[in-house]
């Protein structure tokens, strides 16, 4: 180090120089390329030194005297010269050498023979340093460095590097304070110093380069050798000058010496979805991931952990069990689909293209890693998949819509009604993904297929524009064949690799398709009951008849049916004739009347007793029905041959629309109930009209004739 100079005394110089006795005991190393500094070593830091000088200094006579000055200050006795001695010895007692200063020190000769006494000095540029202080300067001191992975995973062969002497633990120890040449760093593991290993020496023009501190591998396996396994080490050093001054213990790097126990030769991986060149969709949905084979190895041990890694990805750990020591393959693990996906289109983004993956795996034990393969395995991955990512990959794909399926015939989404098990249905696939409404399912090329009940229906259809819906047909001989009951619709969409003979298909959700059991419909298959024209009056003829209590309109009453819900849709229709008999050639335009809808209020059984009724019960009969109003203006507008207003018939026939399909009441002319109306009676006897909308006359008001039973068709 350099120490500050106190100036020498200069006068006529001598060529003789001070020395130090015992100069190997006294100063300091002194390396190649530093020139001799007089640096006294620590260890005589509280000795008495002696200094020589040559007798030989000059021609002397015994009156002249020798002074030794520190500086310019004498010290010590003067000496005469003394015949047969060698050298002139002076003494410099610990108290006469300040620590870490560079001391100028010199001789004095007086010439007190001379008739005047002269003097005259030795050389002036003589020093010596006291040197106390220690290399590193004050504070702690840097830990040495190791390579990121040493200090992660342990030192392990492959961590080892060869050199000249075998191989080594590079290590470095970067540039510390009053670093300078010839000092020496000493390995220190656990706080105890290395014995036998040398230290490494700072080289004259590298004091402010870092110091490489290669560590024997010999060293580290004694060190592994004596400790127990999974202990990290404590890794330092401490610096030492050239005076033997010894720095405090720098800071420490905690390592793990895996060196005895590591597994150098595991065998690669194996990938069996791979064998055949190239790890498609199927592999990867395949118990929900991709299956990796490890090999086994004498050396692995119950306990042990394997820790897989796919690309960039990790899976597991996985604890080697007692039952897998000794096997081949010590086990068999399986890479997850989403890791699969996502280390695959992290490079493909969604497009048609082979992605290598690199496969390997690491043993550990305690903690500590033991070993990994040399060798990795390639394995080839192209998820192109129609629907993209698959959001939980089962056998189906839910990255695609369900289809849609409606009968030719009506009706609502997946609901055939019984009524059309007979007609064709169309199954729209949808032409979006579900995870990602904004992206088409499919790409041009593509071939969907559509599936009835598991079984292909209609021509696989090869998609030329993505995003658009796919219709297909399934025909009514196929629904009619499998009957009434819950099917299911799903398809499959076919997309061919670039890379032949390889193909990604996907297969949708299924879509639950009911179709409607007969017995389920309005009136249970059957024919509904008639409806019941309840004002009508049957005559001594046996015909029922409407006349003067239908002159300002009349209800049609439709009784409870078989299946009857809140829900159903009944439409009723007006057929008017204009014969009194209802002979069909004489039939008027149908009137359909507005559909209604049946509430739950409507299925509560209500007093069956109409005004007009010719007995009222004393207990109300109470019955479920649904009222439909028939206009006077419907009644006035049925006009006989003879152009004769409200005279006439008419029949009534309705259906009702549930979710199964459609029923329907008797259409057959022969079997279902006339109404004669004959409102002629009540023209006869009006005396005053009103106009109608239609210009046809009609009493304001008209008195009821005597009413028989009527007629009520059976439920």
């Amino acid at each position: 180090m350099t120490l500050p100079t106190e100036p020498a005394r200069s006068a006529r110089v001598l060529s003789e120089r001070l020395r130090f006795q015992n100069e190997d005991d006294v100063l300091a190393r002194l390396p190649p390329g530093v020139p001799k500094d007089f640096r006294l070593k620590e260890a005589v830091k509280s000795d008495v030194l002696t200094v020589l000088l040559s007798t030989r200094v000059a021609d002397l006579h015994p009156k002249d005297t020798i002074q030794l000055m520190l500086g310019n200050t004498p010290v010590g006795p003067l000496l005469h010269p003394v015949a047969g001695a060698a050298d002139f010895a002076f003494t410099l007692t610990p108290d006469q050498r300040p620590p870490d200063v560079t001391q100028s020190f010199n001789y004095r000769v007086t010439y007190e023979s001379s008739g005047s006494p002269t003097t005259e000095d030795g050389p002036p540029d003589q020093s010596f340093i006291t040197d106390l202080t220690p290399p590193g300067g004050s504070g702690t001191i840097a830990r040495p460095t190791f390579a990121p992975d040493v200090i992660e995973d342990g030192v392990t062969p492959e961590k080892l590097q060869s050199g000249p002497d075998g191989e080594f633990l590079p290590c470095v120890i970067e540039p510390f304070n009053d670093q300078a040449a010839g000092d020496y760093v000493w390995l220190y593991v656990d706080h105890e110093k290395i014995d036998g290993l040398p230290p490494v020496e700072v080289k004259a023009g590298e004091e402010r380069d870092p110091v490489d501190f290669p560590i024997p591998k010999a060293v580290l396996e004694a060190i592994e050798a004596t400790t127990v396994a999974d202990e990290a080490h404590a890794f330092a050093y401490r610096l030492e000058d050239r005076a033997g001054n010894i720095s405090d213990e720098s800071d420490s790097e905690y390592l793990l010496l895996l060196l005895t126990q590591q597994i150098g030769d595991l065998l690669p991986p194996r990938v069996p979805a791979a064998a055949d060149g190239l790890v498609t969709d199927g592999d990867a949905h395949a118990n929900g991931g991709v299956e990796v084979i490890i090999p086994g190895h004498r050396k692995i041990k119950a306990g042990d952990f394997v820790l897989l890694r796919w690309g960039v990805r990790d899976i597991g750990p996985f604890t080697v069990d007692a039952s897998q020591v000794g096997q081949d393959p010590l086990m068999t693990l399986t890479v997850p689909y989403t890791d699969v996906y996502d280390d695959w289109n992290a490079i493909a983004s969604d497009t048609d293209l082979d992605v290598p993956v690199v496969v390997t795996y690491r043993v550990s034990r305690n903690g500590n890693p033991i070993g990994e393969p040399k060798e990795t395995t390639e394995a080839p991955v192209n998820l192109y998949i129609p629907g993209g990512k698959d959001p939980d990959p089962t056998p189906e794909h839910e990255g695609l819509k369900k289809p849609v399926v409606r009968s030719t015939q009506g009706g609502k989404d997946n609901i055939i009604p019984a009524d059309a098990i007979n007609s064709d249905a169309i199954a729209t696939i949808p032409g979006m993904r579900a995870t990602d409404p904004a992206l088409p399912a499919f790409a041009a090329g593509d071939e969907v297929q559509l599936y009835w009940n598991g079984a292909p229906v209609d021509e696989a259809f090869v998609v030329s524009t993505p995003g658009e819906d796919v219709l297909r047909t399934i025909p009514g001989p196929t629904l009619a064949g499998t009957g009434p009951g819950k099917w299911t619709a799903h398809y499959t969409v076919l997309r061919k690799l670039a890379t032949e003979p390889f193909e990604n298909t996907a297969r949708s959700p299924a879509a639950d398709v009911t179709i409607a059991d007969p017995s389920e419909l309005p009136g249970g298959g059957d024919l509904l009951p008639y409806a019941v024209f309840r004002e009508g009056l049957v005559n001594d003829l046996g015909h029922l008849v409407l006349t003067e209590r239908g002159a300002d309109g009349t209800i049609v009453r439709i009784y409870a049916y078989r299946n009857m819900a809140a829900g159903d849709t009944i439409t009723v229709t007006w057929l008017p004739n204009g014969t009194p008999t209802g002979h069909p050639s004489f039939d008027l335009e149908p009137v359909v009347l507005p559909p209604y809808e049946v509430k739950d209020t409507d299925l509560v059984p209500k007093d069956d007793y109409v005004e007009g009724d010719p007995v009222r019960p004393p207990v109300p009969e109470l019955k479920v029905f649904v009222d439909f109003d028939i206009s006077a203006e419907k009644i006035w507008s049925i006009v006989s041959q003879e152009g004769i207003p409200g005279y006439g018939s008419a029949r009534v026939v309705y259906t009702v629309q549930n979710a199964s399909g459609t029923g329907k009441s008797d259409t057959n002319p022969s079997t279902n109930p006339v109404l004669s109306i004959d409102m002629r009676n009540v023209q006869e006897t009006q005396p005053e009209s009103l106009v109608m909308e239609d210009n046809r006359t009609q009493p304001s008001t008209a008195p009821r004739a005597q009413p028989a039973p009527p007629y009520i068709a059976s439920t």
